[in-house]
């Protein structure tokens, strides 16, 4: 079963050039994974990273394209 590493960060706001925080949570809802299959980091620091086999997680981060269609997530 596939799970995810939700990793929150900013993203620059294309219509109104300001930086905005995009929580782990919300990158479940937009990416539309099943949160009870994620992993939630608030940012790269979070001490939860460093006790994860993150090679054997998608990564899922905030995109400032806008696009978070899982099949362009590498």
């Amino acid at each position: 079963m596939k799970r995810y590493i939700c990793i929150g960060g900013f993203v620059e706001s294309k219509t109104d050039g300001d930086w905005h925080y995009i929580s782990p949570h919300k990158l479940s809802e937009l990416y539309k994974v099943n949160p009870e299959l994620c992993y939630f980091a608030k940012d790269n620091d979070d001490p939860l990273l460093f006790g994860l086999d993150i090679d054997n997680l998608i990564e899922l981060r905030p995109r400032d394209y806008g696009d978070y269609n899982l099949k362009h997530s590498a």
